[in-house]
């Protein structure tokens, strides 16, 4: 048994009377403070709810952004389904049916393979979509290139004389997109 100093006593009992007791499990660590484990836990549990929160919501993004993407993904579940039950059916089918079951399964199990192949393919060309696009605005920038560094030149030295510090000035409002001073 652990003892406590007058001053942990005296933090354990004031947790002990604000807490339930079911509750007062206090474990030591990190200087010697006392933790309740059940908070920690809790803690613990919710950081990992979290982080698997953050990743099946990425995955809805996804999903959510094309219908055909994500018909074909209740598709592939429902068929999942369908062969679990098919395989349980075919573990306590008599010789003779299972060949039929069998057959059936591995149709699902084709379907499946093919649905998986179509939204990797459809994800493949919204990339290479938005590569091209990403290309032709790199070229459009690259084409604009002197003309660019010349007004950005021209803005930074003209205020140079003014005893500017190149913060002030005439530059646009960002706040307004119809502002066209640049």
């Amino acid at each position: 048994m652990k003892t406590f100093g007058m001053m942990e006593a005296v933090a354990v009992l004031a947790l002990g009377l604000a807490m339930p007791a079911a509750a007062v499990s206090v474990d030591r660590y990190a200087g010697d403070a006392p933790v309740l484990v059940k908070e920690r836990a809790q803690n613990q549990q919710a950081s990992r709810q979290n982080r698997e929160g953050g990743q099946q919501a990425r995955q809805n993004r996804q999903n959510n952004q094309d219908p055909e993407i994500q018909a074909w993904q209740e598709e592939i579940k429902k068929l999942r389904q369908e062969v679990k039950q098919l395989a349980q059916k075919y573990r306590n089918a008599a010789e003779g049916e299972r060949e039929s079951i069998k057959a059936e399964i591995r149709t699902k199990l084709e379907r499946i393979f093919d649905l998986q192949s179509q939204i990797m393919q459809k994800r493949i060309d919204k990339l290479a979509q938005r590569l091209e696009q990403l290309r032709a605005k790199k070229a459009e920038r690259d084409a604009g290139r002197d003309a660019a560094i010349n007004q950005r030149l021209e803005r930074l030295t003209s205020r140079a004389g003014s005893g500017s510090s190149g913060r002030e000035g005439n530059r646009p409002n960002r706040n307004n997109r119809n502002n066209n001073n640049d």
